[in-house]
């Protein structure tokens, strides 16, 4: 707290609009200017001006053939539509994690309260969704946690909702890494956001984790309509598949930190989403872990041209130039708007 304290001590007095600045370093003596050219910086007389495009909100269209305009932040109500593709949950089960003193405070008849809110908001919603196999109440150890994952896969479930209080931060990674271990879909709730549906009635909190509930399970909640755009309705074209890549590394700070041996067993996280299913719109992702493998970019285009004969049109690193900004501004739709953050689909 006292080195935060003291960063923003410092910062306050430095703080200058940019209008100042320029005007302070015209007012600077000569020398200065020389010192700017030898760095390649020039201060020109007046502020450089960019023109920008303006990229209006596309129709955001329901199952129920209703579609909804953003307001000019981007906001919009659903108005409790039905989903354009509504999931089927049928084999699922409820996990409360919780320790002893806080068990107290979600009870089992406030458990099933919540849980028969969650039902009728996603049935009004079009999702079909059964009542679930159980109501099971755990404490936050990881070999406990792991033994509710295994009874589960016995059981053939395909969705755990989880429900955990608010103090434990501990198990939320072990839980996604058996999520994937065991293919096994979770949802993972704070005890505190439940407590809120139960106690206080919040729709809006009750409707977006039924947003979500959807998704997990099949999805998509919505598409995107924008007939402006060369007078076509498709997010994307029938002959562009748009692949999408994230990479999550170790930080570098951290790494100094460790031996040598140790850093180089710290894998890379990298995600891929693409979008193969019918909706242009709908994107299906995953994550591979990959470790350290001295890799050149030759050996990998071998590997394309050996499977297609084909190397990809577009990259991540470069764009080919033949791209047109009608082209782009879809791309920026489908980023702005889609789903490809909401959450993990499973494939």
């Amino acid at each position: 707290m006292y080195w935060m304290e003291n960063n923003r001590r410092l910062f306050r007095p430095c703080r200058s609009h940019p209008t100042n600045q320029a005007a302070s370093q015209r007012l600077q003596p000569h020398e200065y200017y020389r010192a700017h050219a030898s760095a390649g910086v020039e201060i020109t007389s007046e502020p450089l001006v960019a023109r920008g495009r303006l990229l209006h909100n596309p129709s955001i269209e329901y199952g129920d053939s209703t579609s909804v305009v953003p307001d000019a932040a981007a906001r919009w109500d659903s108005h409790r539509k039905l989903y354009l593709n509504p999931a089927k949950v049928t084999k699922w089960s409820v996990v409360v994690i919780s320790n002893g003193r806080s068990r107290e405070l979600l009870s089992e008849p406030m458990l099933k309260q919540f849980v028969q809110s969650l039902i009728s908001e996603a049935r009004s919603r079009g999702i079909e969704v059964h009542e679930p196999r159980s109501l099971l109440y755990g404490s936050p150890v990881c070999q406990e946690i792991s033994y509710v994952f295994k009874v589960a896969a016995s059981s053939a479930l395909d969705f755990l909702f989880f429900i955990t209080t608010n103090e434990i931060t501990t198990v939320h990674c072990h839980l996604k890494r058996l999520e994937r271990e065991h293919e096994i879909v979770t949802k993972d709730l704070m005890m505190g956001t439940a407590l809120e549906i139960v106690c206080h009635s919040k729709k809006h909190i009750l409707e977006n984790i039924v947003n979500k509930f959807n998704m997990k399970n099949g999805g998509p909640n919505y598409t995107l309509h924008m007939p402006r755009i060369s007078g076509s309705q498709d997010l994307f074209p029938n002959d562009r598949m748009v692949i999408g890549i994230a990479t999550s590394m170790e930080n570098m700070c951290h790494r100094r930190d460790l031996s040598r041996s140790t850093a180089d067993q710290i894998p890379t996280v990298i995600g891929v989403a693409v979008n193969i299913k019918s909706d242009p719109g709908d994107f299906i992702g995953d994550y591979l872990l990959q470790r350290k493998n001295p890799c050149s970019g030759r050996s990998l285009t071998r590997s394309w041209r050996s499977g297609t004969t084909r190397v990809p049109r577009y990259t991540v690193l470069q764009d080919d130039a033949k791209m047109s900004m009608d082209e782009v501004e879809h791309l920026t739709y489908g980023l702005s708007f889609g789903r490809l953050k909401d959450t993990h689909i499973k494939a």
